[in-house]
């Protein structure tokens, strides 16, 4: 949970980025939608595409930070707008964004599956680094150098197909300002370049402990529980950062699986017959057999042998 810092400024973090979803408020322009552009090599499908985006009418447009439904996204957005720091997105199909530009709904994705997917509108594999240079035409898009502004931390969540499009523009900022970035994902640096590592903020399981998610959402759950630690902080460098880190997740226990014994039928038949002695419900016994006596058991087959027993 993000505590309301004073007069809602973060001292220690100067903006936030998140990555686009595929969930949207609002149904995308009809010609924004990536089976409307002919299949070809990448650089005519750029062409093509960019052509559309300067083809859409203000009437059809809306706030970025307002048009993706992502539980991820929308938990980064909170983030900037609590602690009042400027908030961009990077999206696939129309670039870097500033959360207050008005931009058409569309429909296109670096996603390997669904009608969306850009891949399928290539007629060789993708280049993502590529395609989002040829995104700095967008009539949308602003320039990474926005993140330069200031002193403070830039936070940055990044699933990997992002962090491959997105990761050699952001290697090539100025040393400086690089050396503010704060990068939050799982298992990125294959996909970003070797200059980025080293400002890669590391989590483990035990951020699941202190806030519950599934891998989808680690980024986000990842930067949000990092800026509650260093909003009000001034900046300092990587490793006084990864410190604090560390020490927020020293205290947490991680709790040990417990392992569950797989048993023939006539086993759990037998346990299945006392559960009903004592008035159990299939459900309740089901639970009573995983959770206490820590036997693995389909709940088909239980079902299945709990009837046999009724009979």
């Amino acid at each position: 949970m993000i505590e309301n810092k004073d007069n809602n400024i973060a001292t220690g973090i100067a903006a936030i980025v998140a990555p686009c979803s595929g969930r949207k408020e609002k149904l995308p322009a009809d010609n924004l939608r990536a089976p409307r552009l002919r299949r070809g090599n990448q650089n005519a499908v750029a062409e093509a595409w960019l052509g559309r985006l300067q083809s859409t009418a203000p009437s059809e447009w809306i706030i970025a930070s307002e048009l993706y439904a992502g539980r991820s996204f929308r938990r980064v957005r909170d983030v900037a707008n609590l602690l009042g720091c400027g908030f961009f997105v990077v999206s696939a199909g129309l670039g870097f964004l500033d959360g207050k530009t008005a931009i058409p709904s569309y429909d296109l994705s670096l996603s390997a599956t669904g009608d969306a997917a850009l891949r399928l509108r290539l007629t060789h594999a993708p280049r993502p680094s590529d395609w989002w240079l040829s995104l700095e035409a967008s009539p949308f898009a602003s320039s990474l150098k926005e993140l330069c502004v200031g002193r403070a931390r830039i936070l940055v969540a990044l699933t990997q197909s992002y962090a491959e499009m997105v990761g050699p523009s952001l290697a090539k900022l100025p040393a400086d300002h690089r050396s503010r970035l704060r990068i939050f994902g799982f298992g990125l640096k294959p996909f970003i370049s070797a200059d980025l590592h080293q400002q890669l903020i590391k989590y483990d399981d035990r951020l699941d402990q202190l806030m519950p998610g599934t891998r989808l959402d680690g980024a986000s759950r990842a930067l949000a529980h990092f800026a509650n630690l260093v909003a009000t902080r001034p900046t300092t460098d990587m490793e006084a950062d990864q410190g604090q880190v560390e020490v927020a997740l020293s205290t947490v226990k991680v709790p040990v699986p417990v392992s569950h014994k797989r048993v023939s039928d006539a086993v759990v038949a037998k346990y299945v017959a006392r559960f009903i002695r004592n008035g159990l419900s299939a459900n309740r016994a089901l639970k009573r057999l995983r959770s206490e006596m820590h036997v693995a058991c389909e709940e088909q087959r239980f079902r299945r042998l709990y009837d046999e027993a009724l009979r």
